[in-house]
């Protein structure tokens, strides 16, 4: 079978010619002669089974990228890998790939550092950073977005709750759990109240500034208001203050037209509405 695949020209490609017919196997024995390690593992399974030997195709992955800085290997889909084993009478399965009689380059590391196959794998990437790596301000972006990556899938993702256990344990001591919930509870229940606060604080500046000046100056004498309507407490606030009678006709003049005409106030008008109502509580107190 080596010297078959050896002695008809066979190649490694990531391009492989589209089978012209459903025998695809033959199709690529007989006639394309090319394509990557599925192509080869497969048509070994074939050949070694037709020969009554037992076979089987594994596929997993071979080669990564090593990141010196951090000491780990990083493994792509593009690394994944077909590969066939066969059985032995006596011995068991036995690991074969045929891939590396083509390619032998193919099984010393990662696809993305195959120079032979430069070109054909980045054009199978698309658009991808590491498409771009001989860039090396742009392969020093990609190396620091896979570190994030990586400490995000080791920190957080893989967070499970036997490192949880073993954190509230460092924590809390041998009763890990308990303190645990205690504290979560605790933490859930100053969400919530500062959620609350937030809530109240933004209910608050979406009302009018108008309606905000106009609640503040009437609540401070609340009591001795009898009226049940904006231009009854204006009267009524006349009587106990006769020298505000005119700043609070206008002050009631613009809140009329921002409440019942519906007619919005424009900045000048916001102004003047400010400044009455500072000057209307600064007399009203005196």
């Amino acid at each position: 079978m080596k010297r078959y695949f050896l002695q008809n020209g066979f190649v490694y490609t990531l391009t492989p010619t589209i089978a012209q017919s459903d025998d695809r196997i033959d199709d690529f024995l007989f006639s394309s002669f090319n394509g990557f390690c599925g192509h080869y593992a497969s048509a070994a399974a074939f050949l070694l089974r037709s020969a009554d030997i037992p076979a089987r195709l594994v596929s997993g992955y071979l080669g990564g990228e090593k990141n010196d800085n951090q000491g780990y290997y990083s493994v792509y889909q593009y690394d994944a890998h077909a590969w066939v084993e066969y059985f032995t009478p006596g011995i068991g399965w036995q690991r074969l790939d045929p891939t590396g009689w083509i390619a032998p380059e193919r099984m010393t590391g990662s696809l993305s550092q195959l120079e032979q196959l430069s070109s054909e794998f980045k054009i199978g990437l698309g658009y991808s950073l590491i498409g771009l790596s001989n860039w090396q301000s742009i392969n020093w972006l990609r190396l620091k977005l896979e570190e994030l990556d990586y400490q995000w899938t080791r920190v957080v993702i893989n967070f499970d709750k036997e490192k949880q256990g073993a954190l509230f344990k460092e924590w809390f001591g041998s009763n890990g759990q308990l303190w645990a919930g205690i504290f979560s509870l605790f933490m859930l229940l100053l969400l919530s109240i500062a959620l609350f606060y937030l809530s109240k604080q933004l209910t608050r500046h979406k009302r009018p500034i108008e309606l905000v000046y106009y609640n503040a100056i009437v609540s401070d004498f609340k009591g001795q208001l009898s009226g049940t309507t904006a231009k009854q407490h204006i009267v009524e606030l006349c009587k106990l203050f006769p020298e505000l009678d005119a700043s609070l006709w206008q002050f009631y003049q613009l809140i009329e037209k921002s409440q019942y005409q519906q007619k919005p106030l424009n900045k000048l008008e916001l102004g003047e509405l400010k400044r009455l109502y500072k000057s209307i509580k600064r007399k009203a107190r005196k």
